[in-house]
């Protein structure tokens, strides 16, 4: 099985890149990449004519469309990142907006990363919701987050010893090893719960973006006809 893990943090052998590390040597096929061995450059500085021709991007020639190819080509991708100001670090949003141009008029190929189930491990003594909200757009259905507090295991987070702990460790291994979880309901497609609920009406529900998705079963039969 493919597995792509990204370490976001720039801190070299900080705690982000030893857990990637040892995620790597849990998994089969696996290509990682560190951000303390590279940078990518931000949106900003151009002319925005990646919205024209997707190879203009100034800063085409990064490592930003050789991860989310990675990405995009594999079974699995892993996201492990350190809590700043309780939200991710720049990295993260750094990568996030420069996907613009590599999905730019690729709507299959946003597809197909949308597709690929997104583990993430958080590295955090603090708040969640800003986490789960943010990587809620990586995939169709939500990432699976583990999060780490160093204060749990005793260990300071700045010391980067947190794999110190064989507390912390076991709750990685069990995190990589477990099967994906089922898909929700709500994160079916339509023609899924026609099949396993009869096209019930769910009047007033909301899919995973918060969309209403009441009726929607029998949307099409309820239009007149394009003459």
């Amino acid at each position: 099985m493919k597995t792509c893990i990204i370490s976001f943090s720039s801190r070299a052998n900080g705690n982000c890149a030893q857990i990637a590390h040892l995620v790597e040597s849990m998994t089969q096929d696996a290509v990682l990449f560190d951000f303390s061995e590279f940078e990518l450059h931000p949106c900003g500085k151009c002319a925005c004519e990646c919205f024209a021709v997707r190879e203009k991007c100034p800063y085409i020639g990064d490592m930003e469309c050789g991860i989310l190819e990675a990405v995009t080509n594999s079974d699995v991708t892993y996201f492990i990142l350190p809590n700043y100001c309780d939200y991710p670090c720049a990295n993260y949003f750094i990568f996030n907006e420069r996907s613009q141009c590599w999905f730019q008029n690729r709507p299959n190929l946003l597809d197909r990363y949308l597709k690929v189930p997104k583990r993430c491990i958080v590295v955090s003594n603090t708040d969640r919701d800003n986490f789960t909200h943010a990587l809620s757009y990586q995939s169709e259905i939500p990432p699976e987050i583990l999060f780490l507090s160093a204060k749990k295991y005793g260990k300071i987070s700045i010391q980067g010893n947190l794999l110190e702990s064989n507390e912390a460790v076991e709750d990685i291994r069990r995190f990589v090893k477990k099967q994906p979880a089922d898909r929700s309901f709500r994160h079916k497609s339509l023609e899924e719960r026609a099949a396993e609920y009869g096209g019930i009406n769910l009047e007033g529900e909301l899919d995973w973006l918060g969309a209403p998705i009441g009726n929607e079963l029998n949307w099409n039969s309820n239009q007149p006809e394009d003459k």
